[in-house]
């Protein structure tokens, strides 16, 4: 995959620690929750979006799962449309097919499209995320933005776990794919956190198919190697050990690893690809 572009950004894990180590519960994960009451995903303006810019829909998973996502235009495009536009219907859109967002994204062959896959707290809505759409959307020309909240984020049902947020990553995927008819040079992933263990086990998985599928690249915000390597290195905001101290006592750091469930091993996937 030597043609995809890989940027590895500094490794500052934030909420990382509390959401991928867990000794028990069925998914195998203690994920920071993402449903906050107060705010409501299916009301983008609230963000400071125009109106119907963002699009809230949901995606159906193949193991029974609902996604909450947002399709954010490009604000060219929207500027270009936007009479018919805000003629249309706000909140939850129940067959984003039918919207005239969707149609710009699926008529345009010059369109491009970034898939965001956020940390591990919060909803797609929390703290500056809401920012890097509007940026994405305003600085480059013709780039919609896709950005879902996983498994047990936001309005999406039920409980996060590795196999579940991969599913939920190769869902956004084959949408983009086969129902916004995107090649996948076309696409491009923009991942932060524990989306960047998301962004490569998709692109790892999507790689080992025949044919391939390559996407034209993938930006990578605070990455993490692995999980073990994490729990020797980790620092609370950067600046407090949390469990590195164990890293002194090699034999109760090797038993720990050993209740840890998800292990992300994105070094090795990365490595595959390469």
């Amino acid at each position: 995959m030597s043609d995809t572009d890989v940027r590895l950004g500094q490794a500052t894990l934030l909420y990382t620690i509390p959401s991928i180590i867990s000794a028990g519960g069925p998914a195998g994960l203690a994920m920071v929750s993402g449903r906050v009451p107060s705010q409501d995903v299916n009301a983008p303006e609230q963000w400071g979006f125009l109106r119907n810019q963002v699009t809230p829909f949901q995606l159906n998973t193949s193991d029974g799962e609902i996604l909450h996502a947002w399709h954010i235009l490009p604000l060219d495009t929207y500027r270009q449309h936007q009479s018919a536009l805000r003629e249309e219907s706000t909140g939850l859109c129940r067959d984003i097919r039918k919207r005239m967002s969707f149609r710009l994204l699926l008529e345009d062959p010059d369109a491009r499209l970034v898939i965001y896959l956020h940390g591990a707290a919060g909803t797609l809505g929390s703290g500056w995320r809401p920012q890097i759409y509007r940026a994405l959307s305003a600085a480059s020309i013709n780039v919609h933005v896709l950005a879902i909240d996983y498994r047990g984020f936001g309005a999406s049902t039920g409980r996060p776990s590795e196999p579940g947020l991969l599913t939920d990553g190769l869902t956004v995927a084959k949408f983009a794919i086969e129902d916004a008819g995107l090649s996948p040079e076309r696409i491009a992933i923009f991942a932060q956190s524990l989306g960047t263990a998301v962004a490569i086990s998709v692109a790892h998985h999507l790689a080992l198919q025949s044919p391939p599928v390559l996407f034209a690249g993938m930006v990578l915000v605070a990455p993490l190697a692995d999980v073990a390597f994490l729990t020797e290195t980790y620092k609370l905001g950067g600046n407090i050990p949390l469990l590195s101290p164990l890293a002194l006592f090699h034999r109760l750091l090797v038993l720990l690893n050993q209740f840890i469930i998800s292990k992300w091993p994105s070094k090795d996937k990365l490595a595959a690809m390469i």
